[in-house]
């Protein structure tokens, strides 16, 4: 596949398509049945505060602590469409340097070098089609939080954009981060052990661990833990709906003043007790890794 612009060059003509793409969607009629444009709107939010590098947040977790944006990014991939025929239609995606190979990247950071450099752009949306029969209507939408493991497992220099961005590679776990949410406490963090100072940043990052092999190598990687959760939402309508990912939901349970152990916040450990609670919303099980029922989540919602 040809190599695609980095995301943070990308041509102002693509940024004006980009940005007045609309909620809808648009057809083009063959026999009985129709190719249709879609765009799937994302926001991040917490607290009812939506989400990006200016925000302020409030309230969070059990400990109500308020926090600035650092980082807030993650992947999606095998979007499907269901619809009222009990069809599920794989949504093809516009390839462009925000999705390719069926991979799609949400980028609620509208600053670089962790909130703090210039402006850059954002990708809030999921732009692609799917071909409809004749008065058959969308009614959900499914997707997978990260990267196929064949895309996972990549030399970040030969991989199409967007898997080739070094702040989401996860060198020590030979992969990526399907969700990097990093936010900073005010107060910062401290260890509740001894009261000492452990950390100005609270991290959230997402990832498949417990991984052999090596990439590099041309070896076959193998990730015990895939922690990738699936969501399945119902009574979903193309031009209305916005699905929303609630930060606040995700950190309910956790003291963001503090860390038990390990890592600063939750870096998908199955024995870091900060990720239990992450790994209960997002309806994966922490030891193993796996989920049971796509429903079972509660950090993902439409509005």
């Amino acid at each position: 596949m040809k190599k695609l612009t980095p995301f943070f060059a990308l041509p102002l003509s693509a940024l004006i398509l980009i940005a007045c793409s609309s909620g809808g969607s648009t057809s083009t009629s063959s026999n009985d049945s129709t190719i249709t444009t879609v765009t799937i709107p994302f926001q991040a939010s917490a607290n009812d505060i939506q989400i990006d590098c200016d925000a302020d947040l409030t309230g969070l977790g059990i400990a109500g602590t308020d926090a600035t944006v650092k980082d807030f990014r993650f992947y999606i991939h095998d979007i499907e469409l269901t619809t009222d025929a009990s069809r599920t239609l794989a949504l093809t995606l516009d390839t462009n340097p925000w999705q390719s190979n069926g991979v799609a990247l949400l980028d609620f950071q509208n600053k670089s070098d962790s909130c703090e450099g210039d402006a850059k752009e954002t990708h809030t949306s999921v732009t692609g089609s799917v071909n409809l029969n004749e008065g058959e209507s969308v009614n959900g939408v499914n997707f997978t939080v990260g990267l196929p493991t064949v895309l996972n497992h990549q030399n970040l220099t030969e991989a199409d954009s967007p898997m080739n961005i070094p702040s989401l590679s996860w060198g020590w776990q030979v992969g990526h981060k399907y969700m990097r949410l990093d936010i900073a406490p005010v107060g910062g963090i401290t260890r509740p052990t001894d009261g000492t100072y452990n950390s100005t940043n609270w991290f959230l990052h997402l990832g498949s661990t417990d991984c052999s092999g090596d990439p590099a190598l041309d070896e076959e990687v193998n990730c015990d833990r895939i922690n990738r959760p699936k969501i399945s939402l119902d009574n979903f309508t193309l031009g209305e709906d916005t699905i929303v990912m609630d930060y606040g939901v995700l950190i309910a349970n956790n003291n963001l003043g503090q860390d038990e152990a390990g890592p600063s916040g939750c870096m998908s450990g199955s024995t870091d007790p900060e990720c239990q609670g992450i790994f209960t919303a997002l309806g994966l099980d922490l030891i193993s890794g796996d989920q049971d029922n796509a429903n079972n989540q509660t950090v993902f919602r439409l509005n």
